[in-house]
This record gives C-alpha cells, sequence and structure tokens, in this order.
C-alpha cells in the first residue's frame, strides 16, 4: 500500500469524518485496506474509522436485508449521532 503522505491529503483538519465499513470477508477490497487507510488518516488528525463486518463480503455491506444490514445501519447511525428510529 503506498504512503498515506503527499503534497494534497485526502482528507483536511475541516473534513467531519469517515467510516469505512467493510466486510470480513471482502474478496474485493480486503477489510486490511480499510483498516490501514483509518490508522493512518488518524495519524494526521482525522476523524475517521472502520467497521469490520463478520459474515460478510462485498456486497452484503451496501444491502439492506443482508445479515450485515444491523451492523451498517449501526454504524452510520453512530457516525450521525442517531439512534434508529430518530431523527435527532
Amino acid at each position: 500500500m503506498a504512503p498515506y503522505h503527499s503534497e494534497q491529503h485526502l482528507f483536511d483538519s475541516n473534513f467531519p469524518g469517515a467510516a469505512f465499513i467493510t466486510g470480513a470477508q471482502d474478496n474485493v477490497v480486503p477489510a486490511w485496506f480499510g483498516q490501514k487507510y483509518a490508522e493512518e488518516a488518524k495519524k494526521v488528525g482525522d476523524d475517521v474509522s472502520c467497521v469490520v463486518v463478520d459474515n460478510a463480503s462485498h456486497f452484503e455491506v451496501i444491502a439492506p436485508g443482508s445479515v450485515a444490514w444491523p451492523q451498517v445501519e449501526q454504524a452510520v447511525l453512530s457516525m450521525m449521532k442517531l439512534k434508529k428510529g430518530t431523527s435527532k
């Protein structure tokens, strides 16, 4: 994996935050990719997290109704600081 540094960062100190949500069995974009990116982004002060969903591969994390969906939904709501069933 290429180093995180460059003349122009993908994230800056004003970035509101991001979460990588990936399946533990993802063979398209392996979980380590998001984990490593989040780790490097945190080193420069970005608010980034990585959620690895067990028993999920590449497409389960984008499919409502999949076994992974409750974890995906919780991760997104948590990042938005919301609770399920609310808008505040």
